[in-house]
């Protein structure tokens, strides 16, 4: 709740539409720019101080006070495509957080599986990288692991470009 608050805030701030989805990709964003800089920093990767400074009120937003978990989870309705090794099965994230996510699913996945999970607009995708912790009836509970990838699309006629994903 809060944390879409300030997504929608700081879209508000950018100048761009506050519909409902904006203020969900922009959370998605948020938890994008945490794992990615906390996979750099687990890496051993040199952060600039303004990196380290993002990274700190990121963790600040993320960090859940309330129970045993280490981040807060989100509440959300956005459309995913989950690749394994067997294809792609389309998914609605249920909730995300700065350690993972619940994808509602069609059919089961393996505990200990690994996946892709992508999410898109019509100008970014967001490739998270993650393993299946927990299979619930309807879904799965995915854990980060390893550095997401942000893809920006140019224009229509050119192919995307990576904007992150390597360490640096």
């Amino acid at each position: 709740e809060g944390l879409l608050a300030y997504g929608q805030e700081a879209t508000m701030k950018e100048g761009t539409t506050a519909d409902p989805l904006q203020r969900q990709l922009r959370v998605v964003q948020l938890c994008y720019d945490y794992v990615f800089l906390q996979a750099r920093q687990k890496a051993r990767a040199v952060l600039s101080s303004a990196e380290q400074a993002r990274l700190q009120v990121l963790l600040r937003i993320l960090r859940n006070d309330s129970d045993r978990r280490q981040h807060r989870r989100i509440a959300l309705r956005l459309p995913a495509q989950v690749k394994t090794e067997r294809g792609t099965l389309g998914g609605l994230v249920a909730n995300l957080s700065g350690s993972g996510m619940f994808v509602a699913l069609p059919c089961d996945l393996p505990a200990g599986a690994t996946v892709q999970v992508c999410l898109a607009d019509n100008a970014k995708r967001y490739v998270f990288p993650c393993v299946v912790v927990r299979q619930a009836r309807g879904g799965a509970g995915l854990r980060f692991q390893g550095v997401p990838l942000e893809i920006r699309y140019g224009r229509r006629d050119s192919p995307p470009q990576r904007a992150a994903g390597g360490l640096r």
